[in-house]
């Protein structure tokens, strides 16, 4: 027995039902990718807004252990500010008399020169106290 060439149109109507069920369940399907890529986009922009700031406290860092590798040498001849980049460094010396030669600390703080509000001022990345003793004599 051969199939008939044309389709009831019960058959009809239970095929076209199921293409509009098809194309629902396909936007829905679009809707909820679209909405997980939404998701991971913020999160990317998060981690790279994270990952610049790490890199400049990298860069404080760096460049307060530059300060006290100098102050280190020579606790003298550290200038009390110094610019790199958009960060700024301030060392603050003091010294201490002993009886056999002086006792110089130094606090260094590095901060953003950029990143600064009115009400707060630069932001502080970090702050590092060394000190050397240098015996009376020499230099």
């Amino acid at each position: 027995m051969m199939k008939p060439l044309f389709r009831a149109t019960t058959q009809k109507q239970t095929h076209s039902r199921s293409g509009i069920a098809f194309i629902i369940e396909m936007l829905i399907l679009l809707a909820l990718v679209c909405g997980c890529f939404s998701v991971l986009i913020e999160m990317f922009a998060y981690a790279e807004q994270k990952g610049e700031d790490n890199y400049s406290r990298v860069e404080a860092v760096h460049l307060a252990a530059d300060v006290a590798e100098a102050f280190a040498a020579d606790p003298l001849s550290v200038p009390e500010v110094e610019v790199v980049d958009d960060l700024v460094a301030y060392t603050s010396v003091t010294d201490e008399p002993q009886s056999t030669g002086t006792l110089y600390t130094a606090t260094i703080s590095v901060y953003d020169i950029e990143d600064s509000s009115p009400e707060e001022g630069p932001t502080l990345y970090c702050e590092l106290e060394t000190a050397r003793y240098v015996k009376a004599g020499e230099r």
